[in-house]
C-alpha cells in the first residue's frame, strides 16, 4: 500500500496536481511511518506546499507549511541525497517571507504609520538577518528612526546590514549614512 501511495503521490506531482499529490504523500507518512519511501515522500510533500505558495506580496500559508515540512525533512534525513535541495528551497522560502515584511514595513512607511513600520522592518531584521532583504529594511529602518529622533537606534540598524547578502548599493548607502551619523554628533 506505501508503494502504491508512493507512486500515485509522485504521479499527481508529475502532472503538477500539488494538492492530490500532498493527499497520498501525507497518507504515507502518517500511515506507513517505517516505509521505504518516507524521506522522498516527506520530500515531495514540503516540495508541494512549496510549488503551491503565492509571491510575497500575497498569503504566505502555504510557505509557512513548506519551511516547516523542508525542516522537519531535513532534521529526520540530513544526509539525504535531497538534503541540498531542501536547504536552497528554505533559504528561497525564508527570502520570501522577508520580502514581504520588508513590504509590509515600506507600506506602513509609506501611509504614516511609523511605529507599524518600524516594527515590521524590526522583524525582518531579527527573523531573517541573512536575507537579501535585510539591507534594505536596515536603510529604511534607519530612515524612519531618525525621522523618529532616535539616532543611536538609526545607527545600530545600520550595522545590521549584512556585507555578505546586500548589494553594492545598499552596502554603500549604509556606509555614507553611518558615517555620515558618527561624525557628526546632532541627529540628522
Amino acid at each position: 500500500t506505501d508503494d502504491a501511495l508512493y507512486y500515485l503521490g509522485e504521479s499527481y506531482f508529475g502532472n503538477k496536481e500539488y494538492a492530490l499529490a500532498s493527499g497520498q504523500f501525507d497518507r504515507l507518512i502518517r500511515d506507513f511511518p517505517q516505509s521505504p519511501h518516507q524521506p522522498d515522500a516527506l520530500f515531495l510533500l514540503a516540495r508541494c506546499d512549496d510549488l503551491e505558495s503565492h509571491p510575497a506580496p500575497l498569503d504566505q500559508t502555504e510557505t509557512l507549511r513548506a519551511i516547516d515540512r523542508y525542516d522537519q525533512f531535513l532534521e529526520v534525513n540530513p544526509e539525504h541525497a535531497r538534503a541540498e535541495e531542501a536547504r536552497t528551497r528554505l533559504k528561497a522560502l525564508r527570502d520570501r517571507l522577508a520580502e514581504k515584511r520588508f513590504r509590509n514595513g515600506r507600506l506602513y512607511a509609506k501611509l504614516r504609520r511609523d511605529e507599524a513600520a518600524v516594527f515590521y522592518l524590526r522583524g525582518a531584521l531579527a527573523d531573517y538577518p541573512d536575507s537579501r532583504w535585510a539591507g534594505d529594511a536596515a536603510l529604511l529602518l534607519a530612515d524612519l528612526l531618525l525621522k523618529q529622533g532616535r539616532r543611536a537606534e538609526a545607527v545600530a540598524a545600520l550595522r545590521q546590514v549584512p556585507q555578505d547578502v546586500a548589494t553594492a548599493e545598499v552596502r554603500r548607502r549604509a556606509e555614507e549614512r553611518l558615517r555620515s551619523l558618527e561624525g557628526s554628533g546632532a541627529p540628522r
